[in-house]
C-alpha cells in the first residue's frame, strides 16, 4: 500500500459530493447568524472527506471481492484501483478502517464542543457507509442507492454542519437542501448508468439497470434540468437578495449540463461523465453558498 494507492482509493476526484454540500452548509450558517467558527467548519469538512474516502475505499474492496470489478470489465484504472495495482484486500480494508477512525476522532472532539447531535449523525453516516457496499444485501445493489447517497450526503451531512456551526437543528430546512441532495444522487446515477453492462451480470439492480439504458438516459436528462432549476427556485424563495447571481450560475452550469445531456454514457465515456457531474456539483455548491452570503450581506 503506497501513498499513491491510498490516494487512488480515496478518489479525491469524487470529493465534490462532499465539498459542495459542506460549503453550502457553512454559508447557510453565516446567513443564519452572521458568522461561523472557522476551526469547527474545517474540522467537520475534514471528517466528511475522510468518511467519503472510506466509502470510496470500501466500494473498491467489495466490488473486487464480489467479482464486480476485474480487468475485463473495468476499463479505467482509476475506477478499479485494487484490481490494477494488485493490492492486498486486507490492506485496503485496513485503509478504510483508518479513514473511519480518523473521522471518528474528529467527531469526538466536535461532539465534546457541540453536544450529541454530531455524534448521532456521524454514527448514522457510518452505518450507511457499511451498509452501502457491505453485507449480504448492500444498498448499492438495489435501485435506492442514489436516493440513500443523496439523502445522507446532500441532506443529513449539511444539516449536521449547520447544527455544529449554529447550535440549531431544524428538520424543516431539509426541503431547502433539495438541490444538494439531487446533485449527490446524480453523481451516483451517472456512475451507475455508465456501469449498466458491468452491473447487470454481477446482479446489481441499480436504478439505471432496472430502467434500461434508453429510459435511464431520459430520466437522467430530466433530473439534470430539474436540478439546475431547483436551485433557482430555492434561492428566489428563501435567499432572494442572492438571486442576482443565478443568471451567472446558469451561464456556468447550463453549459456543463448541456454537455452532460449530450453524452451516451457508454463505458468509454465514463470518466468524462463523472468529471462533468462532479464539476457541476462543486459549481452548484459554490454558487449556492455565494447566493446565501450575498443575501446575508444585502440584508
Amino acid at each position: 500500500m503506497t501513498f499513491g494507492s491510498a490516494v487512488g482509493l480515496a478518489a479525491p476526484q469524487t470529493w465534490a459530493a462532499t465539498l459542495g454540500p459542506v460549503l453550502a452548509a457553512g454559508a447557510w450558517a453565516v446567513n443564519l447568524q452572521g458568522r461561523a467558527d472557522a476551526v469547527l467548519f474545517y474540522l467537520v469538512l475534514c471528517a466528511a472527506l475522510l468518511m467519503q474516502s472510506a466509502v470510496n475505499t470500501l466500494n473498491d474492496y467489495y466490488d473486487y471481492r464480489k467479482g464486480t470489478d476485474n480487468r475485463d470489465n473495468s476499463l479505467d484504472p482509476e475506477e478499479a484501483v485494487l484490481v490494477y495495482r494488485c493490492l492486498r484486500p486486507g490492506d485496503v480494508l485496513g485503509l478504510a478502517a483508518g479513514f473511519l477512525a480518523a473521522a471518528g476522532l474528529i467527531g469526538l472532539y466536535v461532539t465534546a464542543r457541540c453536544g450529541p447531535v454530531p455524534l448521532a449523525v456521524g454514527c448514522a453516516g457510518g452505518v450507511a457507509i457499511l451498509l452501502y457496499s457491505g453485507g449480504k444485501f448492500p444498498i448499492s445493489y438495489f435501485p435506492v442507492g442514489e436516493l440513500v447517497s443523496g439523502a445522507v450526503m446532500g441532506g443529513l451531512l449539511p444539516m449536521a454542519v449547520i447544527h455544529v456551526l449554529t447550535g440549531s437543528f431544524e428538520p424543516s430546512t431539509l426541503w431547502q437542501m433539495a438541490p444538494l441532495m439531487l446533485g449527490v444522487g446524480l453523481i451516483m446515477y451517472t456512475n451507475n448508468i455508465s456501469d449498466i453492462e458491468k452491473d447487470r451480470p454481477a446482479g446489481r439492480m441499480t436504478l439505471p439497470v432496472c430502467l434500461g439504458r434508453k429510459r435511464a438516459g431520459i430520466v437522467y436528462r430530466l433530473l439534470l434540468a430539474v436540478w439546475v432549476l431547483s436551485l433557482g427556485y430555492m434561492v428566489f424563495r428563501y435567499f432572494p437578495e442572492g438571486f442576482c447571481l443565478y443568471p451567472l450560475y446558469l451561464g456556468f452550469a447550463g453549459a456543463k449540463a448541456a454537455g452532460q445531456m449530450r453524452l451516451s454514457f457508454a463505458p468509454g465515456e465514463r470518466r468524462a461523465a463523472m468529471a462533468g457531474i462532479t464539476g457541476l456539483n462543486l459549481c452548484t455548491g459554490l454558487f449556492y453558498a455565494a447566493m446565501m452570503l450575498t443575501d446575508r450581506a444585502a440584508g
